[in-house]
C-alpha cells in the first residue's frame, strides 16, 4: 500500500486524491496546501491525513513513497527537488516546468537520483485518443502524409489577472496551459519533430498569447496544421481533434469520436466513447484521469515506464514554436 502526499490540494490535487484513495493499491497520508481553509476541511472530511503550509514540514515529518504535485506550474521544480531529495516518486501535472531548461533540469536530476516521475498528460488516456494510437501503429491507414489538429476552449475573452497570464511565471500562454495536450499526442503518435513555422496572437491578454497556429514538421511523419485557442465562443468545453491522412486512408479523432476512411472515403470505422469505455477502478472526472492514476501506480511498481522525457521533449518543442512565432520563421527544433 504506497503512502501518497499531495502538494497542492486544488481541482486537480482533490480530483487526483480520490482516485488514489479508490484504488486497491495507496492511500492518501499527507496533504500540503497553502489555505487554512483547505487544510481545515481536510481535517474534517478525514481526520488521519496530516496536513502541512509547506512540502518541507510534509516531507520531513511523514514518510512518503511518492507525492503528487498539482500546484500553479512556477512551483513544481522547486517542489520536486524537495521531494526528490526524500527520495519521493512523483507525479506532476503539465506541464512539468514552466520553461524547458528547468524541465531538463528536473530531468537530469531524476535520473541521477533515480526517481521515477510521470508528467500528467491525460489525453493520452482518453480511449479514442488511445485507439487512434493503435489505428494508426497498425497501419490501419498506411504511412501518414499530413494532418491537422485542433484544440479549443472558450474560456478567454477579456484580460485576466494571474500567473498564468504572466508570461515570466506561466512560460506562455494557451499553448503551454491548453494546446500543450495536443502537442504532446502529435507527438506521441508521429515521433520527433524536425521544424517549426508559428505564428501567436494576443487577442485579450497583455503578456501571453491566446491563440497559436503552427505547422509542424515531423522527421519520419506527416506535416501537421495545427491550431490552439483558449478563446473561441463555440467550444463550451474542451474540443480536441485530429485528422490524419494516409497513403491507404484517413483518420478522425477526438476526445469522443474515432473515425476510419479507407483510400476511396468509405467509412469502415465509426467508434463513439460508449463503444470504448471499457471501464475502470471508478471513474471521477472521466475515465482517462482514472487510467492516468492506475498508469501511475504501475510506475512506482515497476510495471509501466514513465513519460518523463517525452515530456521534456514537448517542452523543449513549446519552447521552439514560440522561438518562430517571436522571429517570424522556421525554426528547426533537432
Amino acid at each position: 500500500m504506497y503512502k501518497i502526499g499531495i502538494v497542492g490540494y486544488g481541482k486537480m490535487g482533490i480530483l487526483h486524491g480520490a482516485l488514489v484513495n479508490g484504488s486497491k493499491k495507496a492511500r492518501v497520508v499527507a496533504v500540503c496546501d497553502k489555505s487554512w481553509v483547505m487544510r481545515f476541511g481536510i481535517k474534517k472530511v478525514y481526520p488521519s491525513v496530516k496536513t502541512f503550509s509547506n512540502v518541507r514540514d510534509m516531507l520531513g515529518k511523514v514518510e512518503l513513497d511518492a507525492v503528487i504535485i498539482s500546484t500553479p506550474t512556477f512551483n513544481h521544480v522547486q517542489s520536486a527537488m524537495e521531494c526528490i531529495e526524500k527520495k519521493c516518486d512523483l507525479f506532476i501535472e503539465k506541464p512539468l516546468a514552466s520553461s524547458y531548461e528547468d524541465a531538463q533540469q528536473l530531468l537530469d536530476v531524476a535520473l541521477k537520483k533515480n526517481i521515477k516521475i510521470q508528467v500528467g498528460f491525460c489525453n493520452r488516456f482518453a480511449p479514442s485518443i488511445a485507439k487512434g494510437k493503435e489505428y494508426l501503429d497498425s497501419g490501419a491507414i498506411g504511412d501518414a502524409l499530413e494532418a491537422k489538429a485542433f484544440m479549443y476552449i472558450a474560456d478567454v475573452f477579456e484580460q485576466h489577472s494571474g500567473w498564468r497570464y504572466s508570461k515570466a511565471v506561466s512560460g506562455g500562454g494557451v499553448l503551454m496551459d491548453f494546446g500543450i495536450h495536443m502537442l504532446d499526442q502529435l507527438c506521441w503518435y508521429f515521433g520527433k519533430i524536425d521544424t517549426v513555422q508559428a505564428h501567436a496572437q494576443k487577442i485579450y491578454s497583455k503578456e501571453v498569447e491566446d491563440e497559436l497556429q503552427a505547422t509542424i514538421s515531423f522527421e519520419k511523419g506527416p506535416k501537421v496544421a495545427f491550431e490552439t485557442s483558449w478563446s473561441k465562443e463555440a467550444y463550451r468545453k474542451t474540443y480536441a481533434r485530429l485528422e490524419v491522412e494516409g497513403t491507404k486512408g484517413k483518420m478522425i479523432v477526438t476526445d469522443q469520436t474515432l473515425d476510419i476512411f479507407d483510400s476511396k472515403g468509405e467509412q469502415i470505422e465509426n467508434l463513439v466513447y460508449p463503444d470504448l469505455y471499457g471501464g475502470a477502478y471508478m471513474d471521477v472526472g472521466g475515465i482517462l484521469y482514472s487510467r492516468q492514476m492506475e498508469a501511475f501506480l504501475g510506475v512506482l511498481s515497476g510495471q509501466q515506464s514513465t513519460n518523463l522525457e517525452s515530456a521534456v521533449y514537448v517542452q523543449k518543442v513549446i519552447k521552439k514554436i514560440y522561438q518562430s512565432a517571436e522571429l517570424g520563421e522556421i525554426v528547426s527544433v533537432e
